[in-house]
């Protein structure tokens, strides 16, 4: 099976990188991912390869290192010293994840394949948790929110999967962000998709629309949306007889899934969305308030941020007058903590993904076009992202696939 074709070391470790998301909160400080990171570190710095890599992601190591620096620097300013120099801890080694992503990635003989290998196992080792949760409303002891948890004053309980990811808006992120990579497969057609694995991506990715519904997500929803959109499009674009024949599959398979689960877990499995697409529609309120305290946090620390896990401690100098809450935007947590220098540099990345994706194979077109037009919603989904390994795994993702050929160096080099 193509799956499981022949590959190098490095494929190898970058498949297991983005595998390790699955065991999310479990370990805490120590979770597998992290433990990877610092185990891969030595491997990688005295790897014959370092300098020539290194020279090709020079930004990268740029931002990274100052990233790490400035962090701790913030603490001689910070409000809240052992928040901040945990957020900086955590921040350190995500960055080390992202360099360490990029790395394997760019050795590996084939980075599409590969991290797309990585996403496919990783969302469907989550689902069966994931059903059992909707299900039988079981949660894993790292659940933020407990069994019986109603909606409102309704009196109807809420139904929701988080996983291993303590937050079921983590989840819907991950849900959300994963869609596009998943779904690129079907642009390639070097990829034999043998029968099993054929059925099986249609019901991860049909699972994806009907977790991110039971749990709520307004945003996520959008997001999946869209992406479905931009799907169909670039789809008909390369074959119209092909995009009919996915149509029908699609179809048949969400018409068997939804009335098999319609009638397992009951008609209260999607109130708690149309609850909220009703009380509030697409619209939030405390989200923009907080982005606009972030931006008074920059600018009443004369463009320095006020440090790494202070966002909240600092809200009460701001116009915001809700509760105290993460910045729930990437943008906002990273220069009203980082100041305005790490935030361009932020975008300078950012810059490097998205620059000329039209030179390349429609599949990464596709993954880039999306991640782009959702990147706005996707990035207010969950309170925060920094100090989540799932953000710099997903960046280092499409910086793989923007910067990287298919067939790498890796095999040259």
């Amino acid at each position: 099976m193509y799956l499981f074709k022949r590959s190098s070391i490095y494929d190898f470790l970058l498949v297991l990188y983005v595998i390790l998301q699955f065991f999310g909160l479990y370990g805490g400080t120590f979770q597998p991912i992290r433990i990877y990171a610092i185990i891969l570190f030595p491997f990688i710095i005295f790897n014959k390869h370092i300098l020539i890599v290194g020279s090709k992601i020079r930004l990268v190591i740029v931002f990274a290192s100052f990233t790490a620096f400035y962090s701790f620097l913030c603490l001689f300013w910070s409000k809240n010293f052992e928040d901040g120099f945990n957020s900086s801890l955590f921040l350190l080694l995500n960055l080390l994840t992202f360099f360490e992503f990029l790395f394997l990635g760019y050795l590996a003989k084939d980075s599409y394949y590969s991290i797309w290998k990585g996403w496919f196992f990783f969302i469907l080792l989550t689902l069966p948790i994931a059903y059992i949760e909707l299900i039988f409303d079981k949660h894993l002891s790292v659940s933020f929110v407990e069994s019986q948890t109603a909606i409102g004053a309704t009196g109807v309980f809420k139904r929701f999967a988080s996983v291993t990811f303590g937050n079921y808006n983590l989840y819907n992120f991950i849900l959300a962000i994963g869609f596009p990579v998943l779904s690129s497969i079907y642009f390639n057609e070097k990829y034999k998709r043998g029968f099993l694995l054929k059925y099986t991506l249609v019901f991860v990715l049909f699972s994806t629309f009907l977790i991110v519904i039971s749990n709520g997500s307004r945003g996520a929803l959008l997001s999946l949306l869209l992406s479905l959109i931009i799907f169909f499009l670039y789809y008909l674009k390369k074959n119209i007889k092909k995009t009919i024949t996915l149509l029908k599959i699609i179809v048949i398979t969400m018409v068997v899934i939804s009335g098999s689960v319609y009638y397992i877990v009951n008609s209260d499995f999607f109130f708690y969305i149309l609850f909220r697409l009703q009380s509030k529609g697409y619209e939030d309120n405390t989200r923009s308030d907080l982005f606009v305290a972030g931006f008074e946090m920059l600018r009443d620390s004369y463009f320095f941020g006020v440090g790494g896990g202070n966002f909240m401690d600092n809200l009460n100098s701001t116009s915001y007058k809700g509760n105290p809450l993460p910045p729930h935007n990437v943008f906002a947590e990273i220069f009203s903590q980082y100041g305005i220098v790490v935030f361009l540099l932020f975008l300078s990345i950012l810059f490097i993904i998205y620059n000329k994706f039209y030179n390349r194979t429609i599949e990464v077109k596709y993954i880039l076009v999306v991640s782009l037009v959702t990147m706005i919603v996707n990035f207010m989904i969950q309170s925060s992202y920094l100090l989540t390994s799932y953000m710099w795994i997903y960046f280092g993702s499409l910086y793989c696939f923007s910067q990287f050929n298919v067939k790498n160096i890796g095999e040259n080099v």
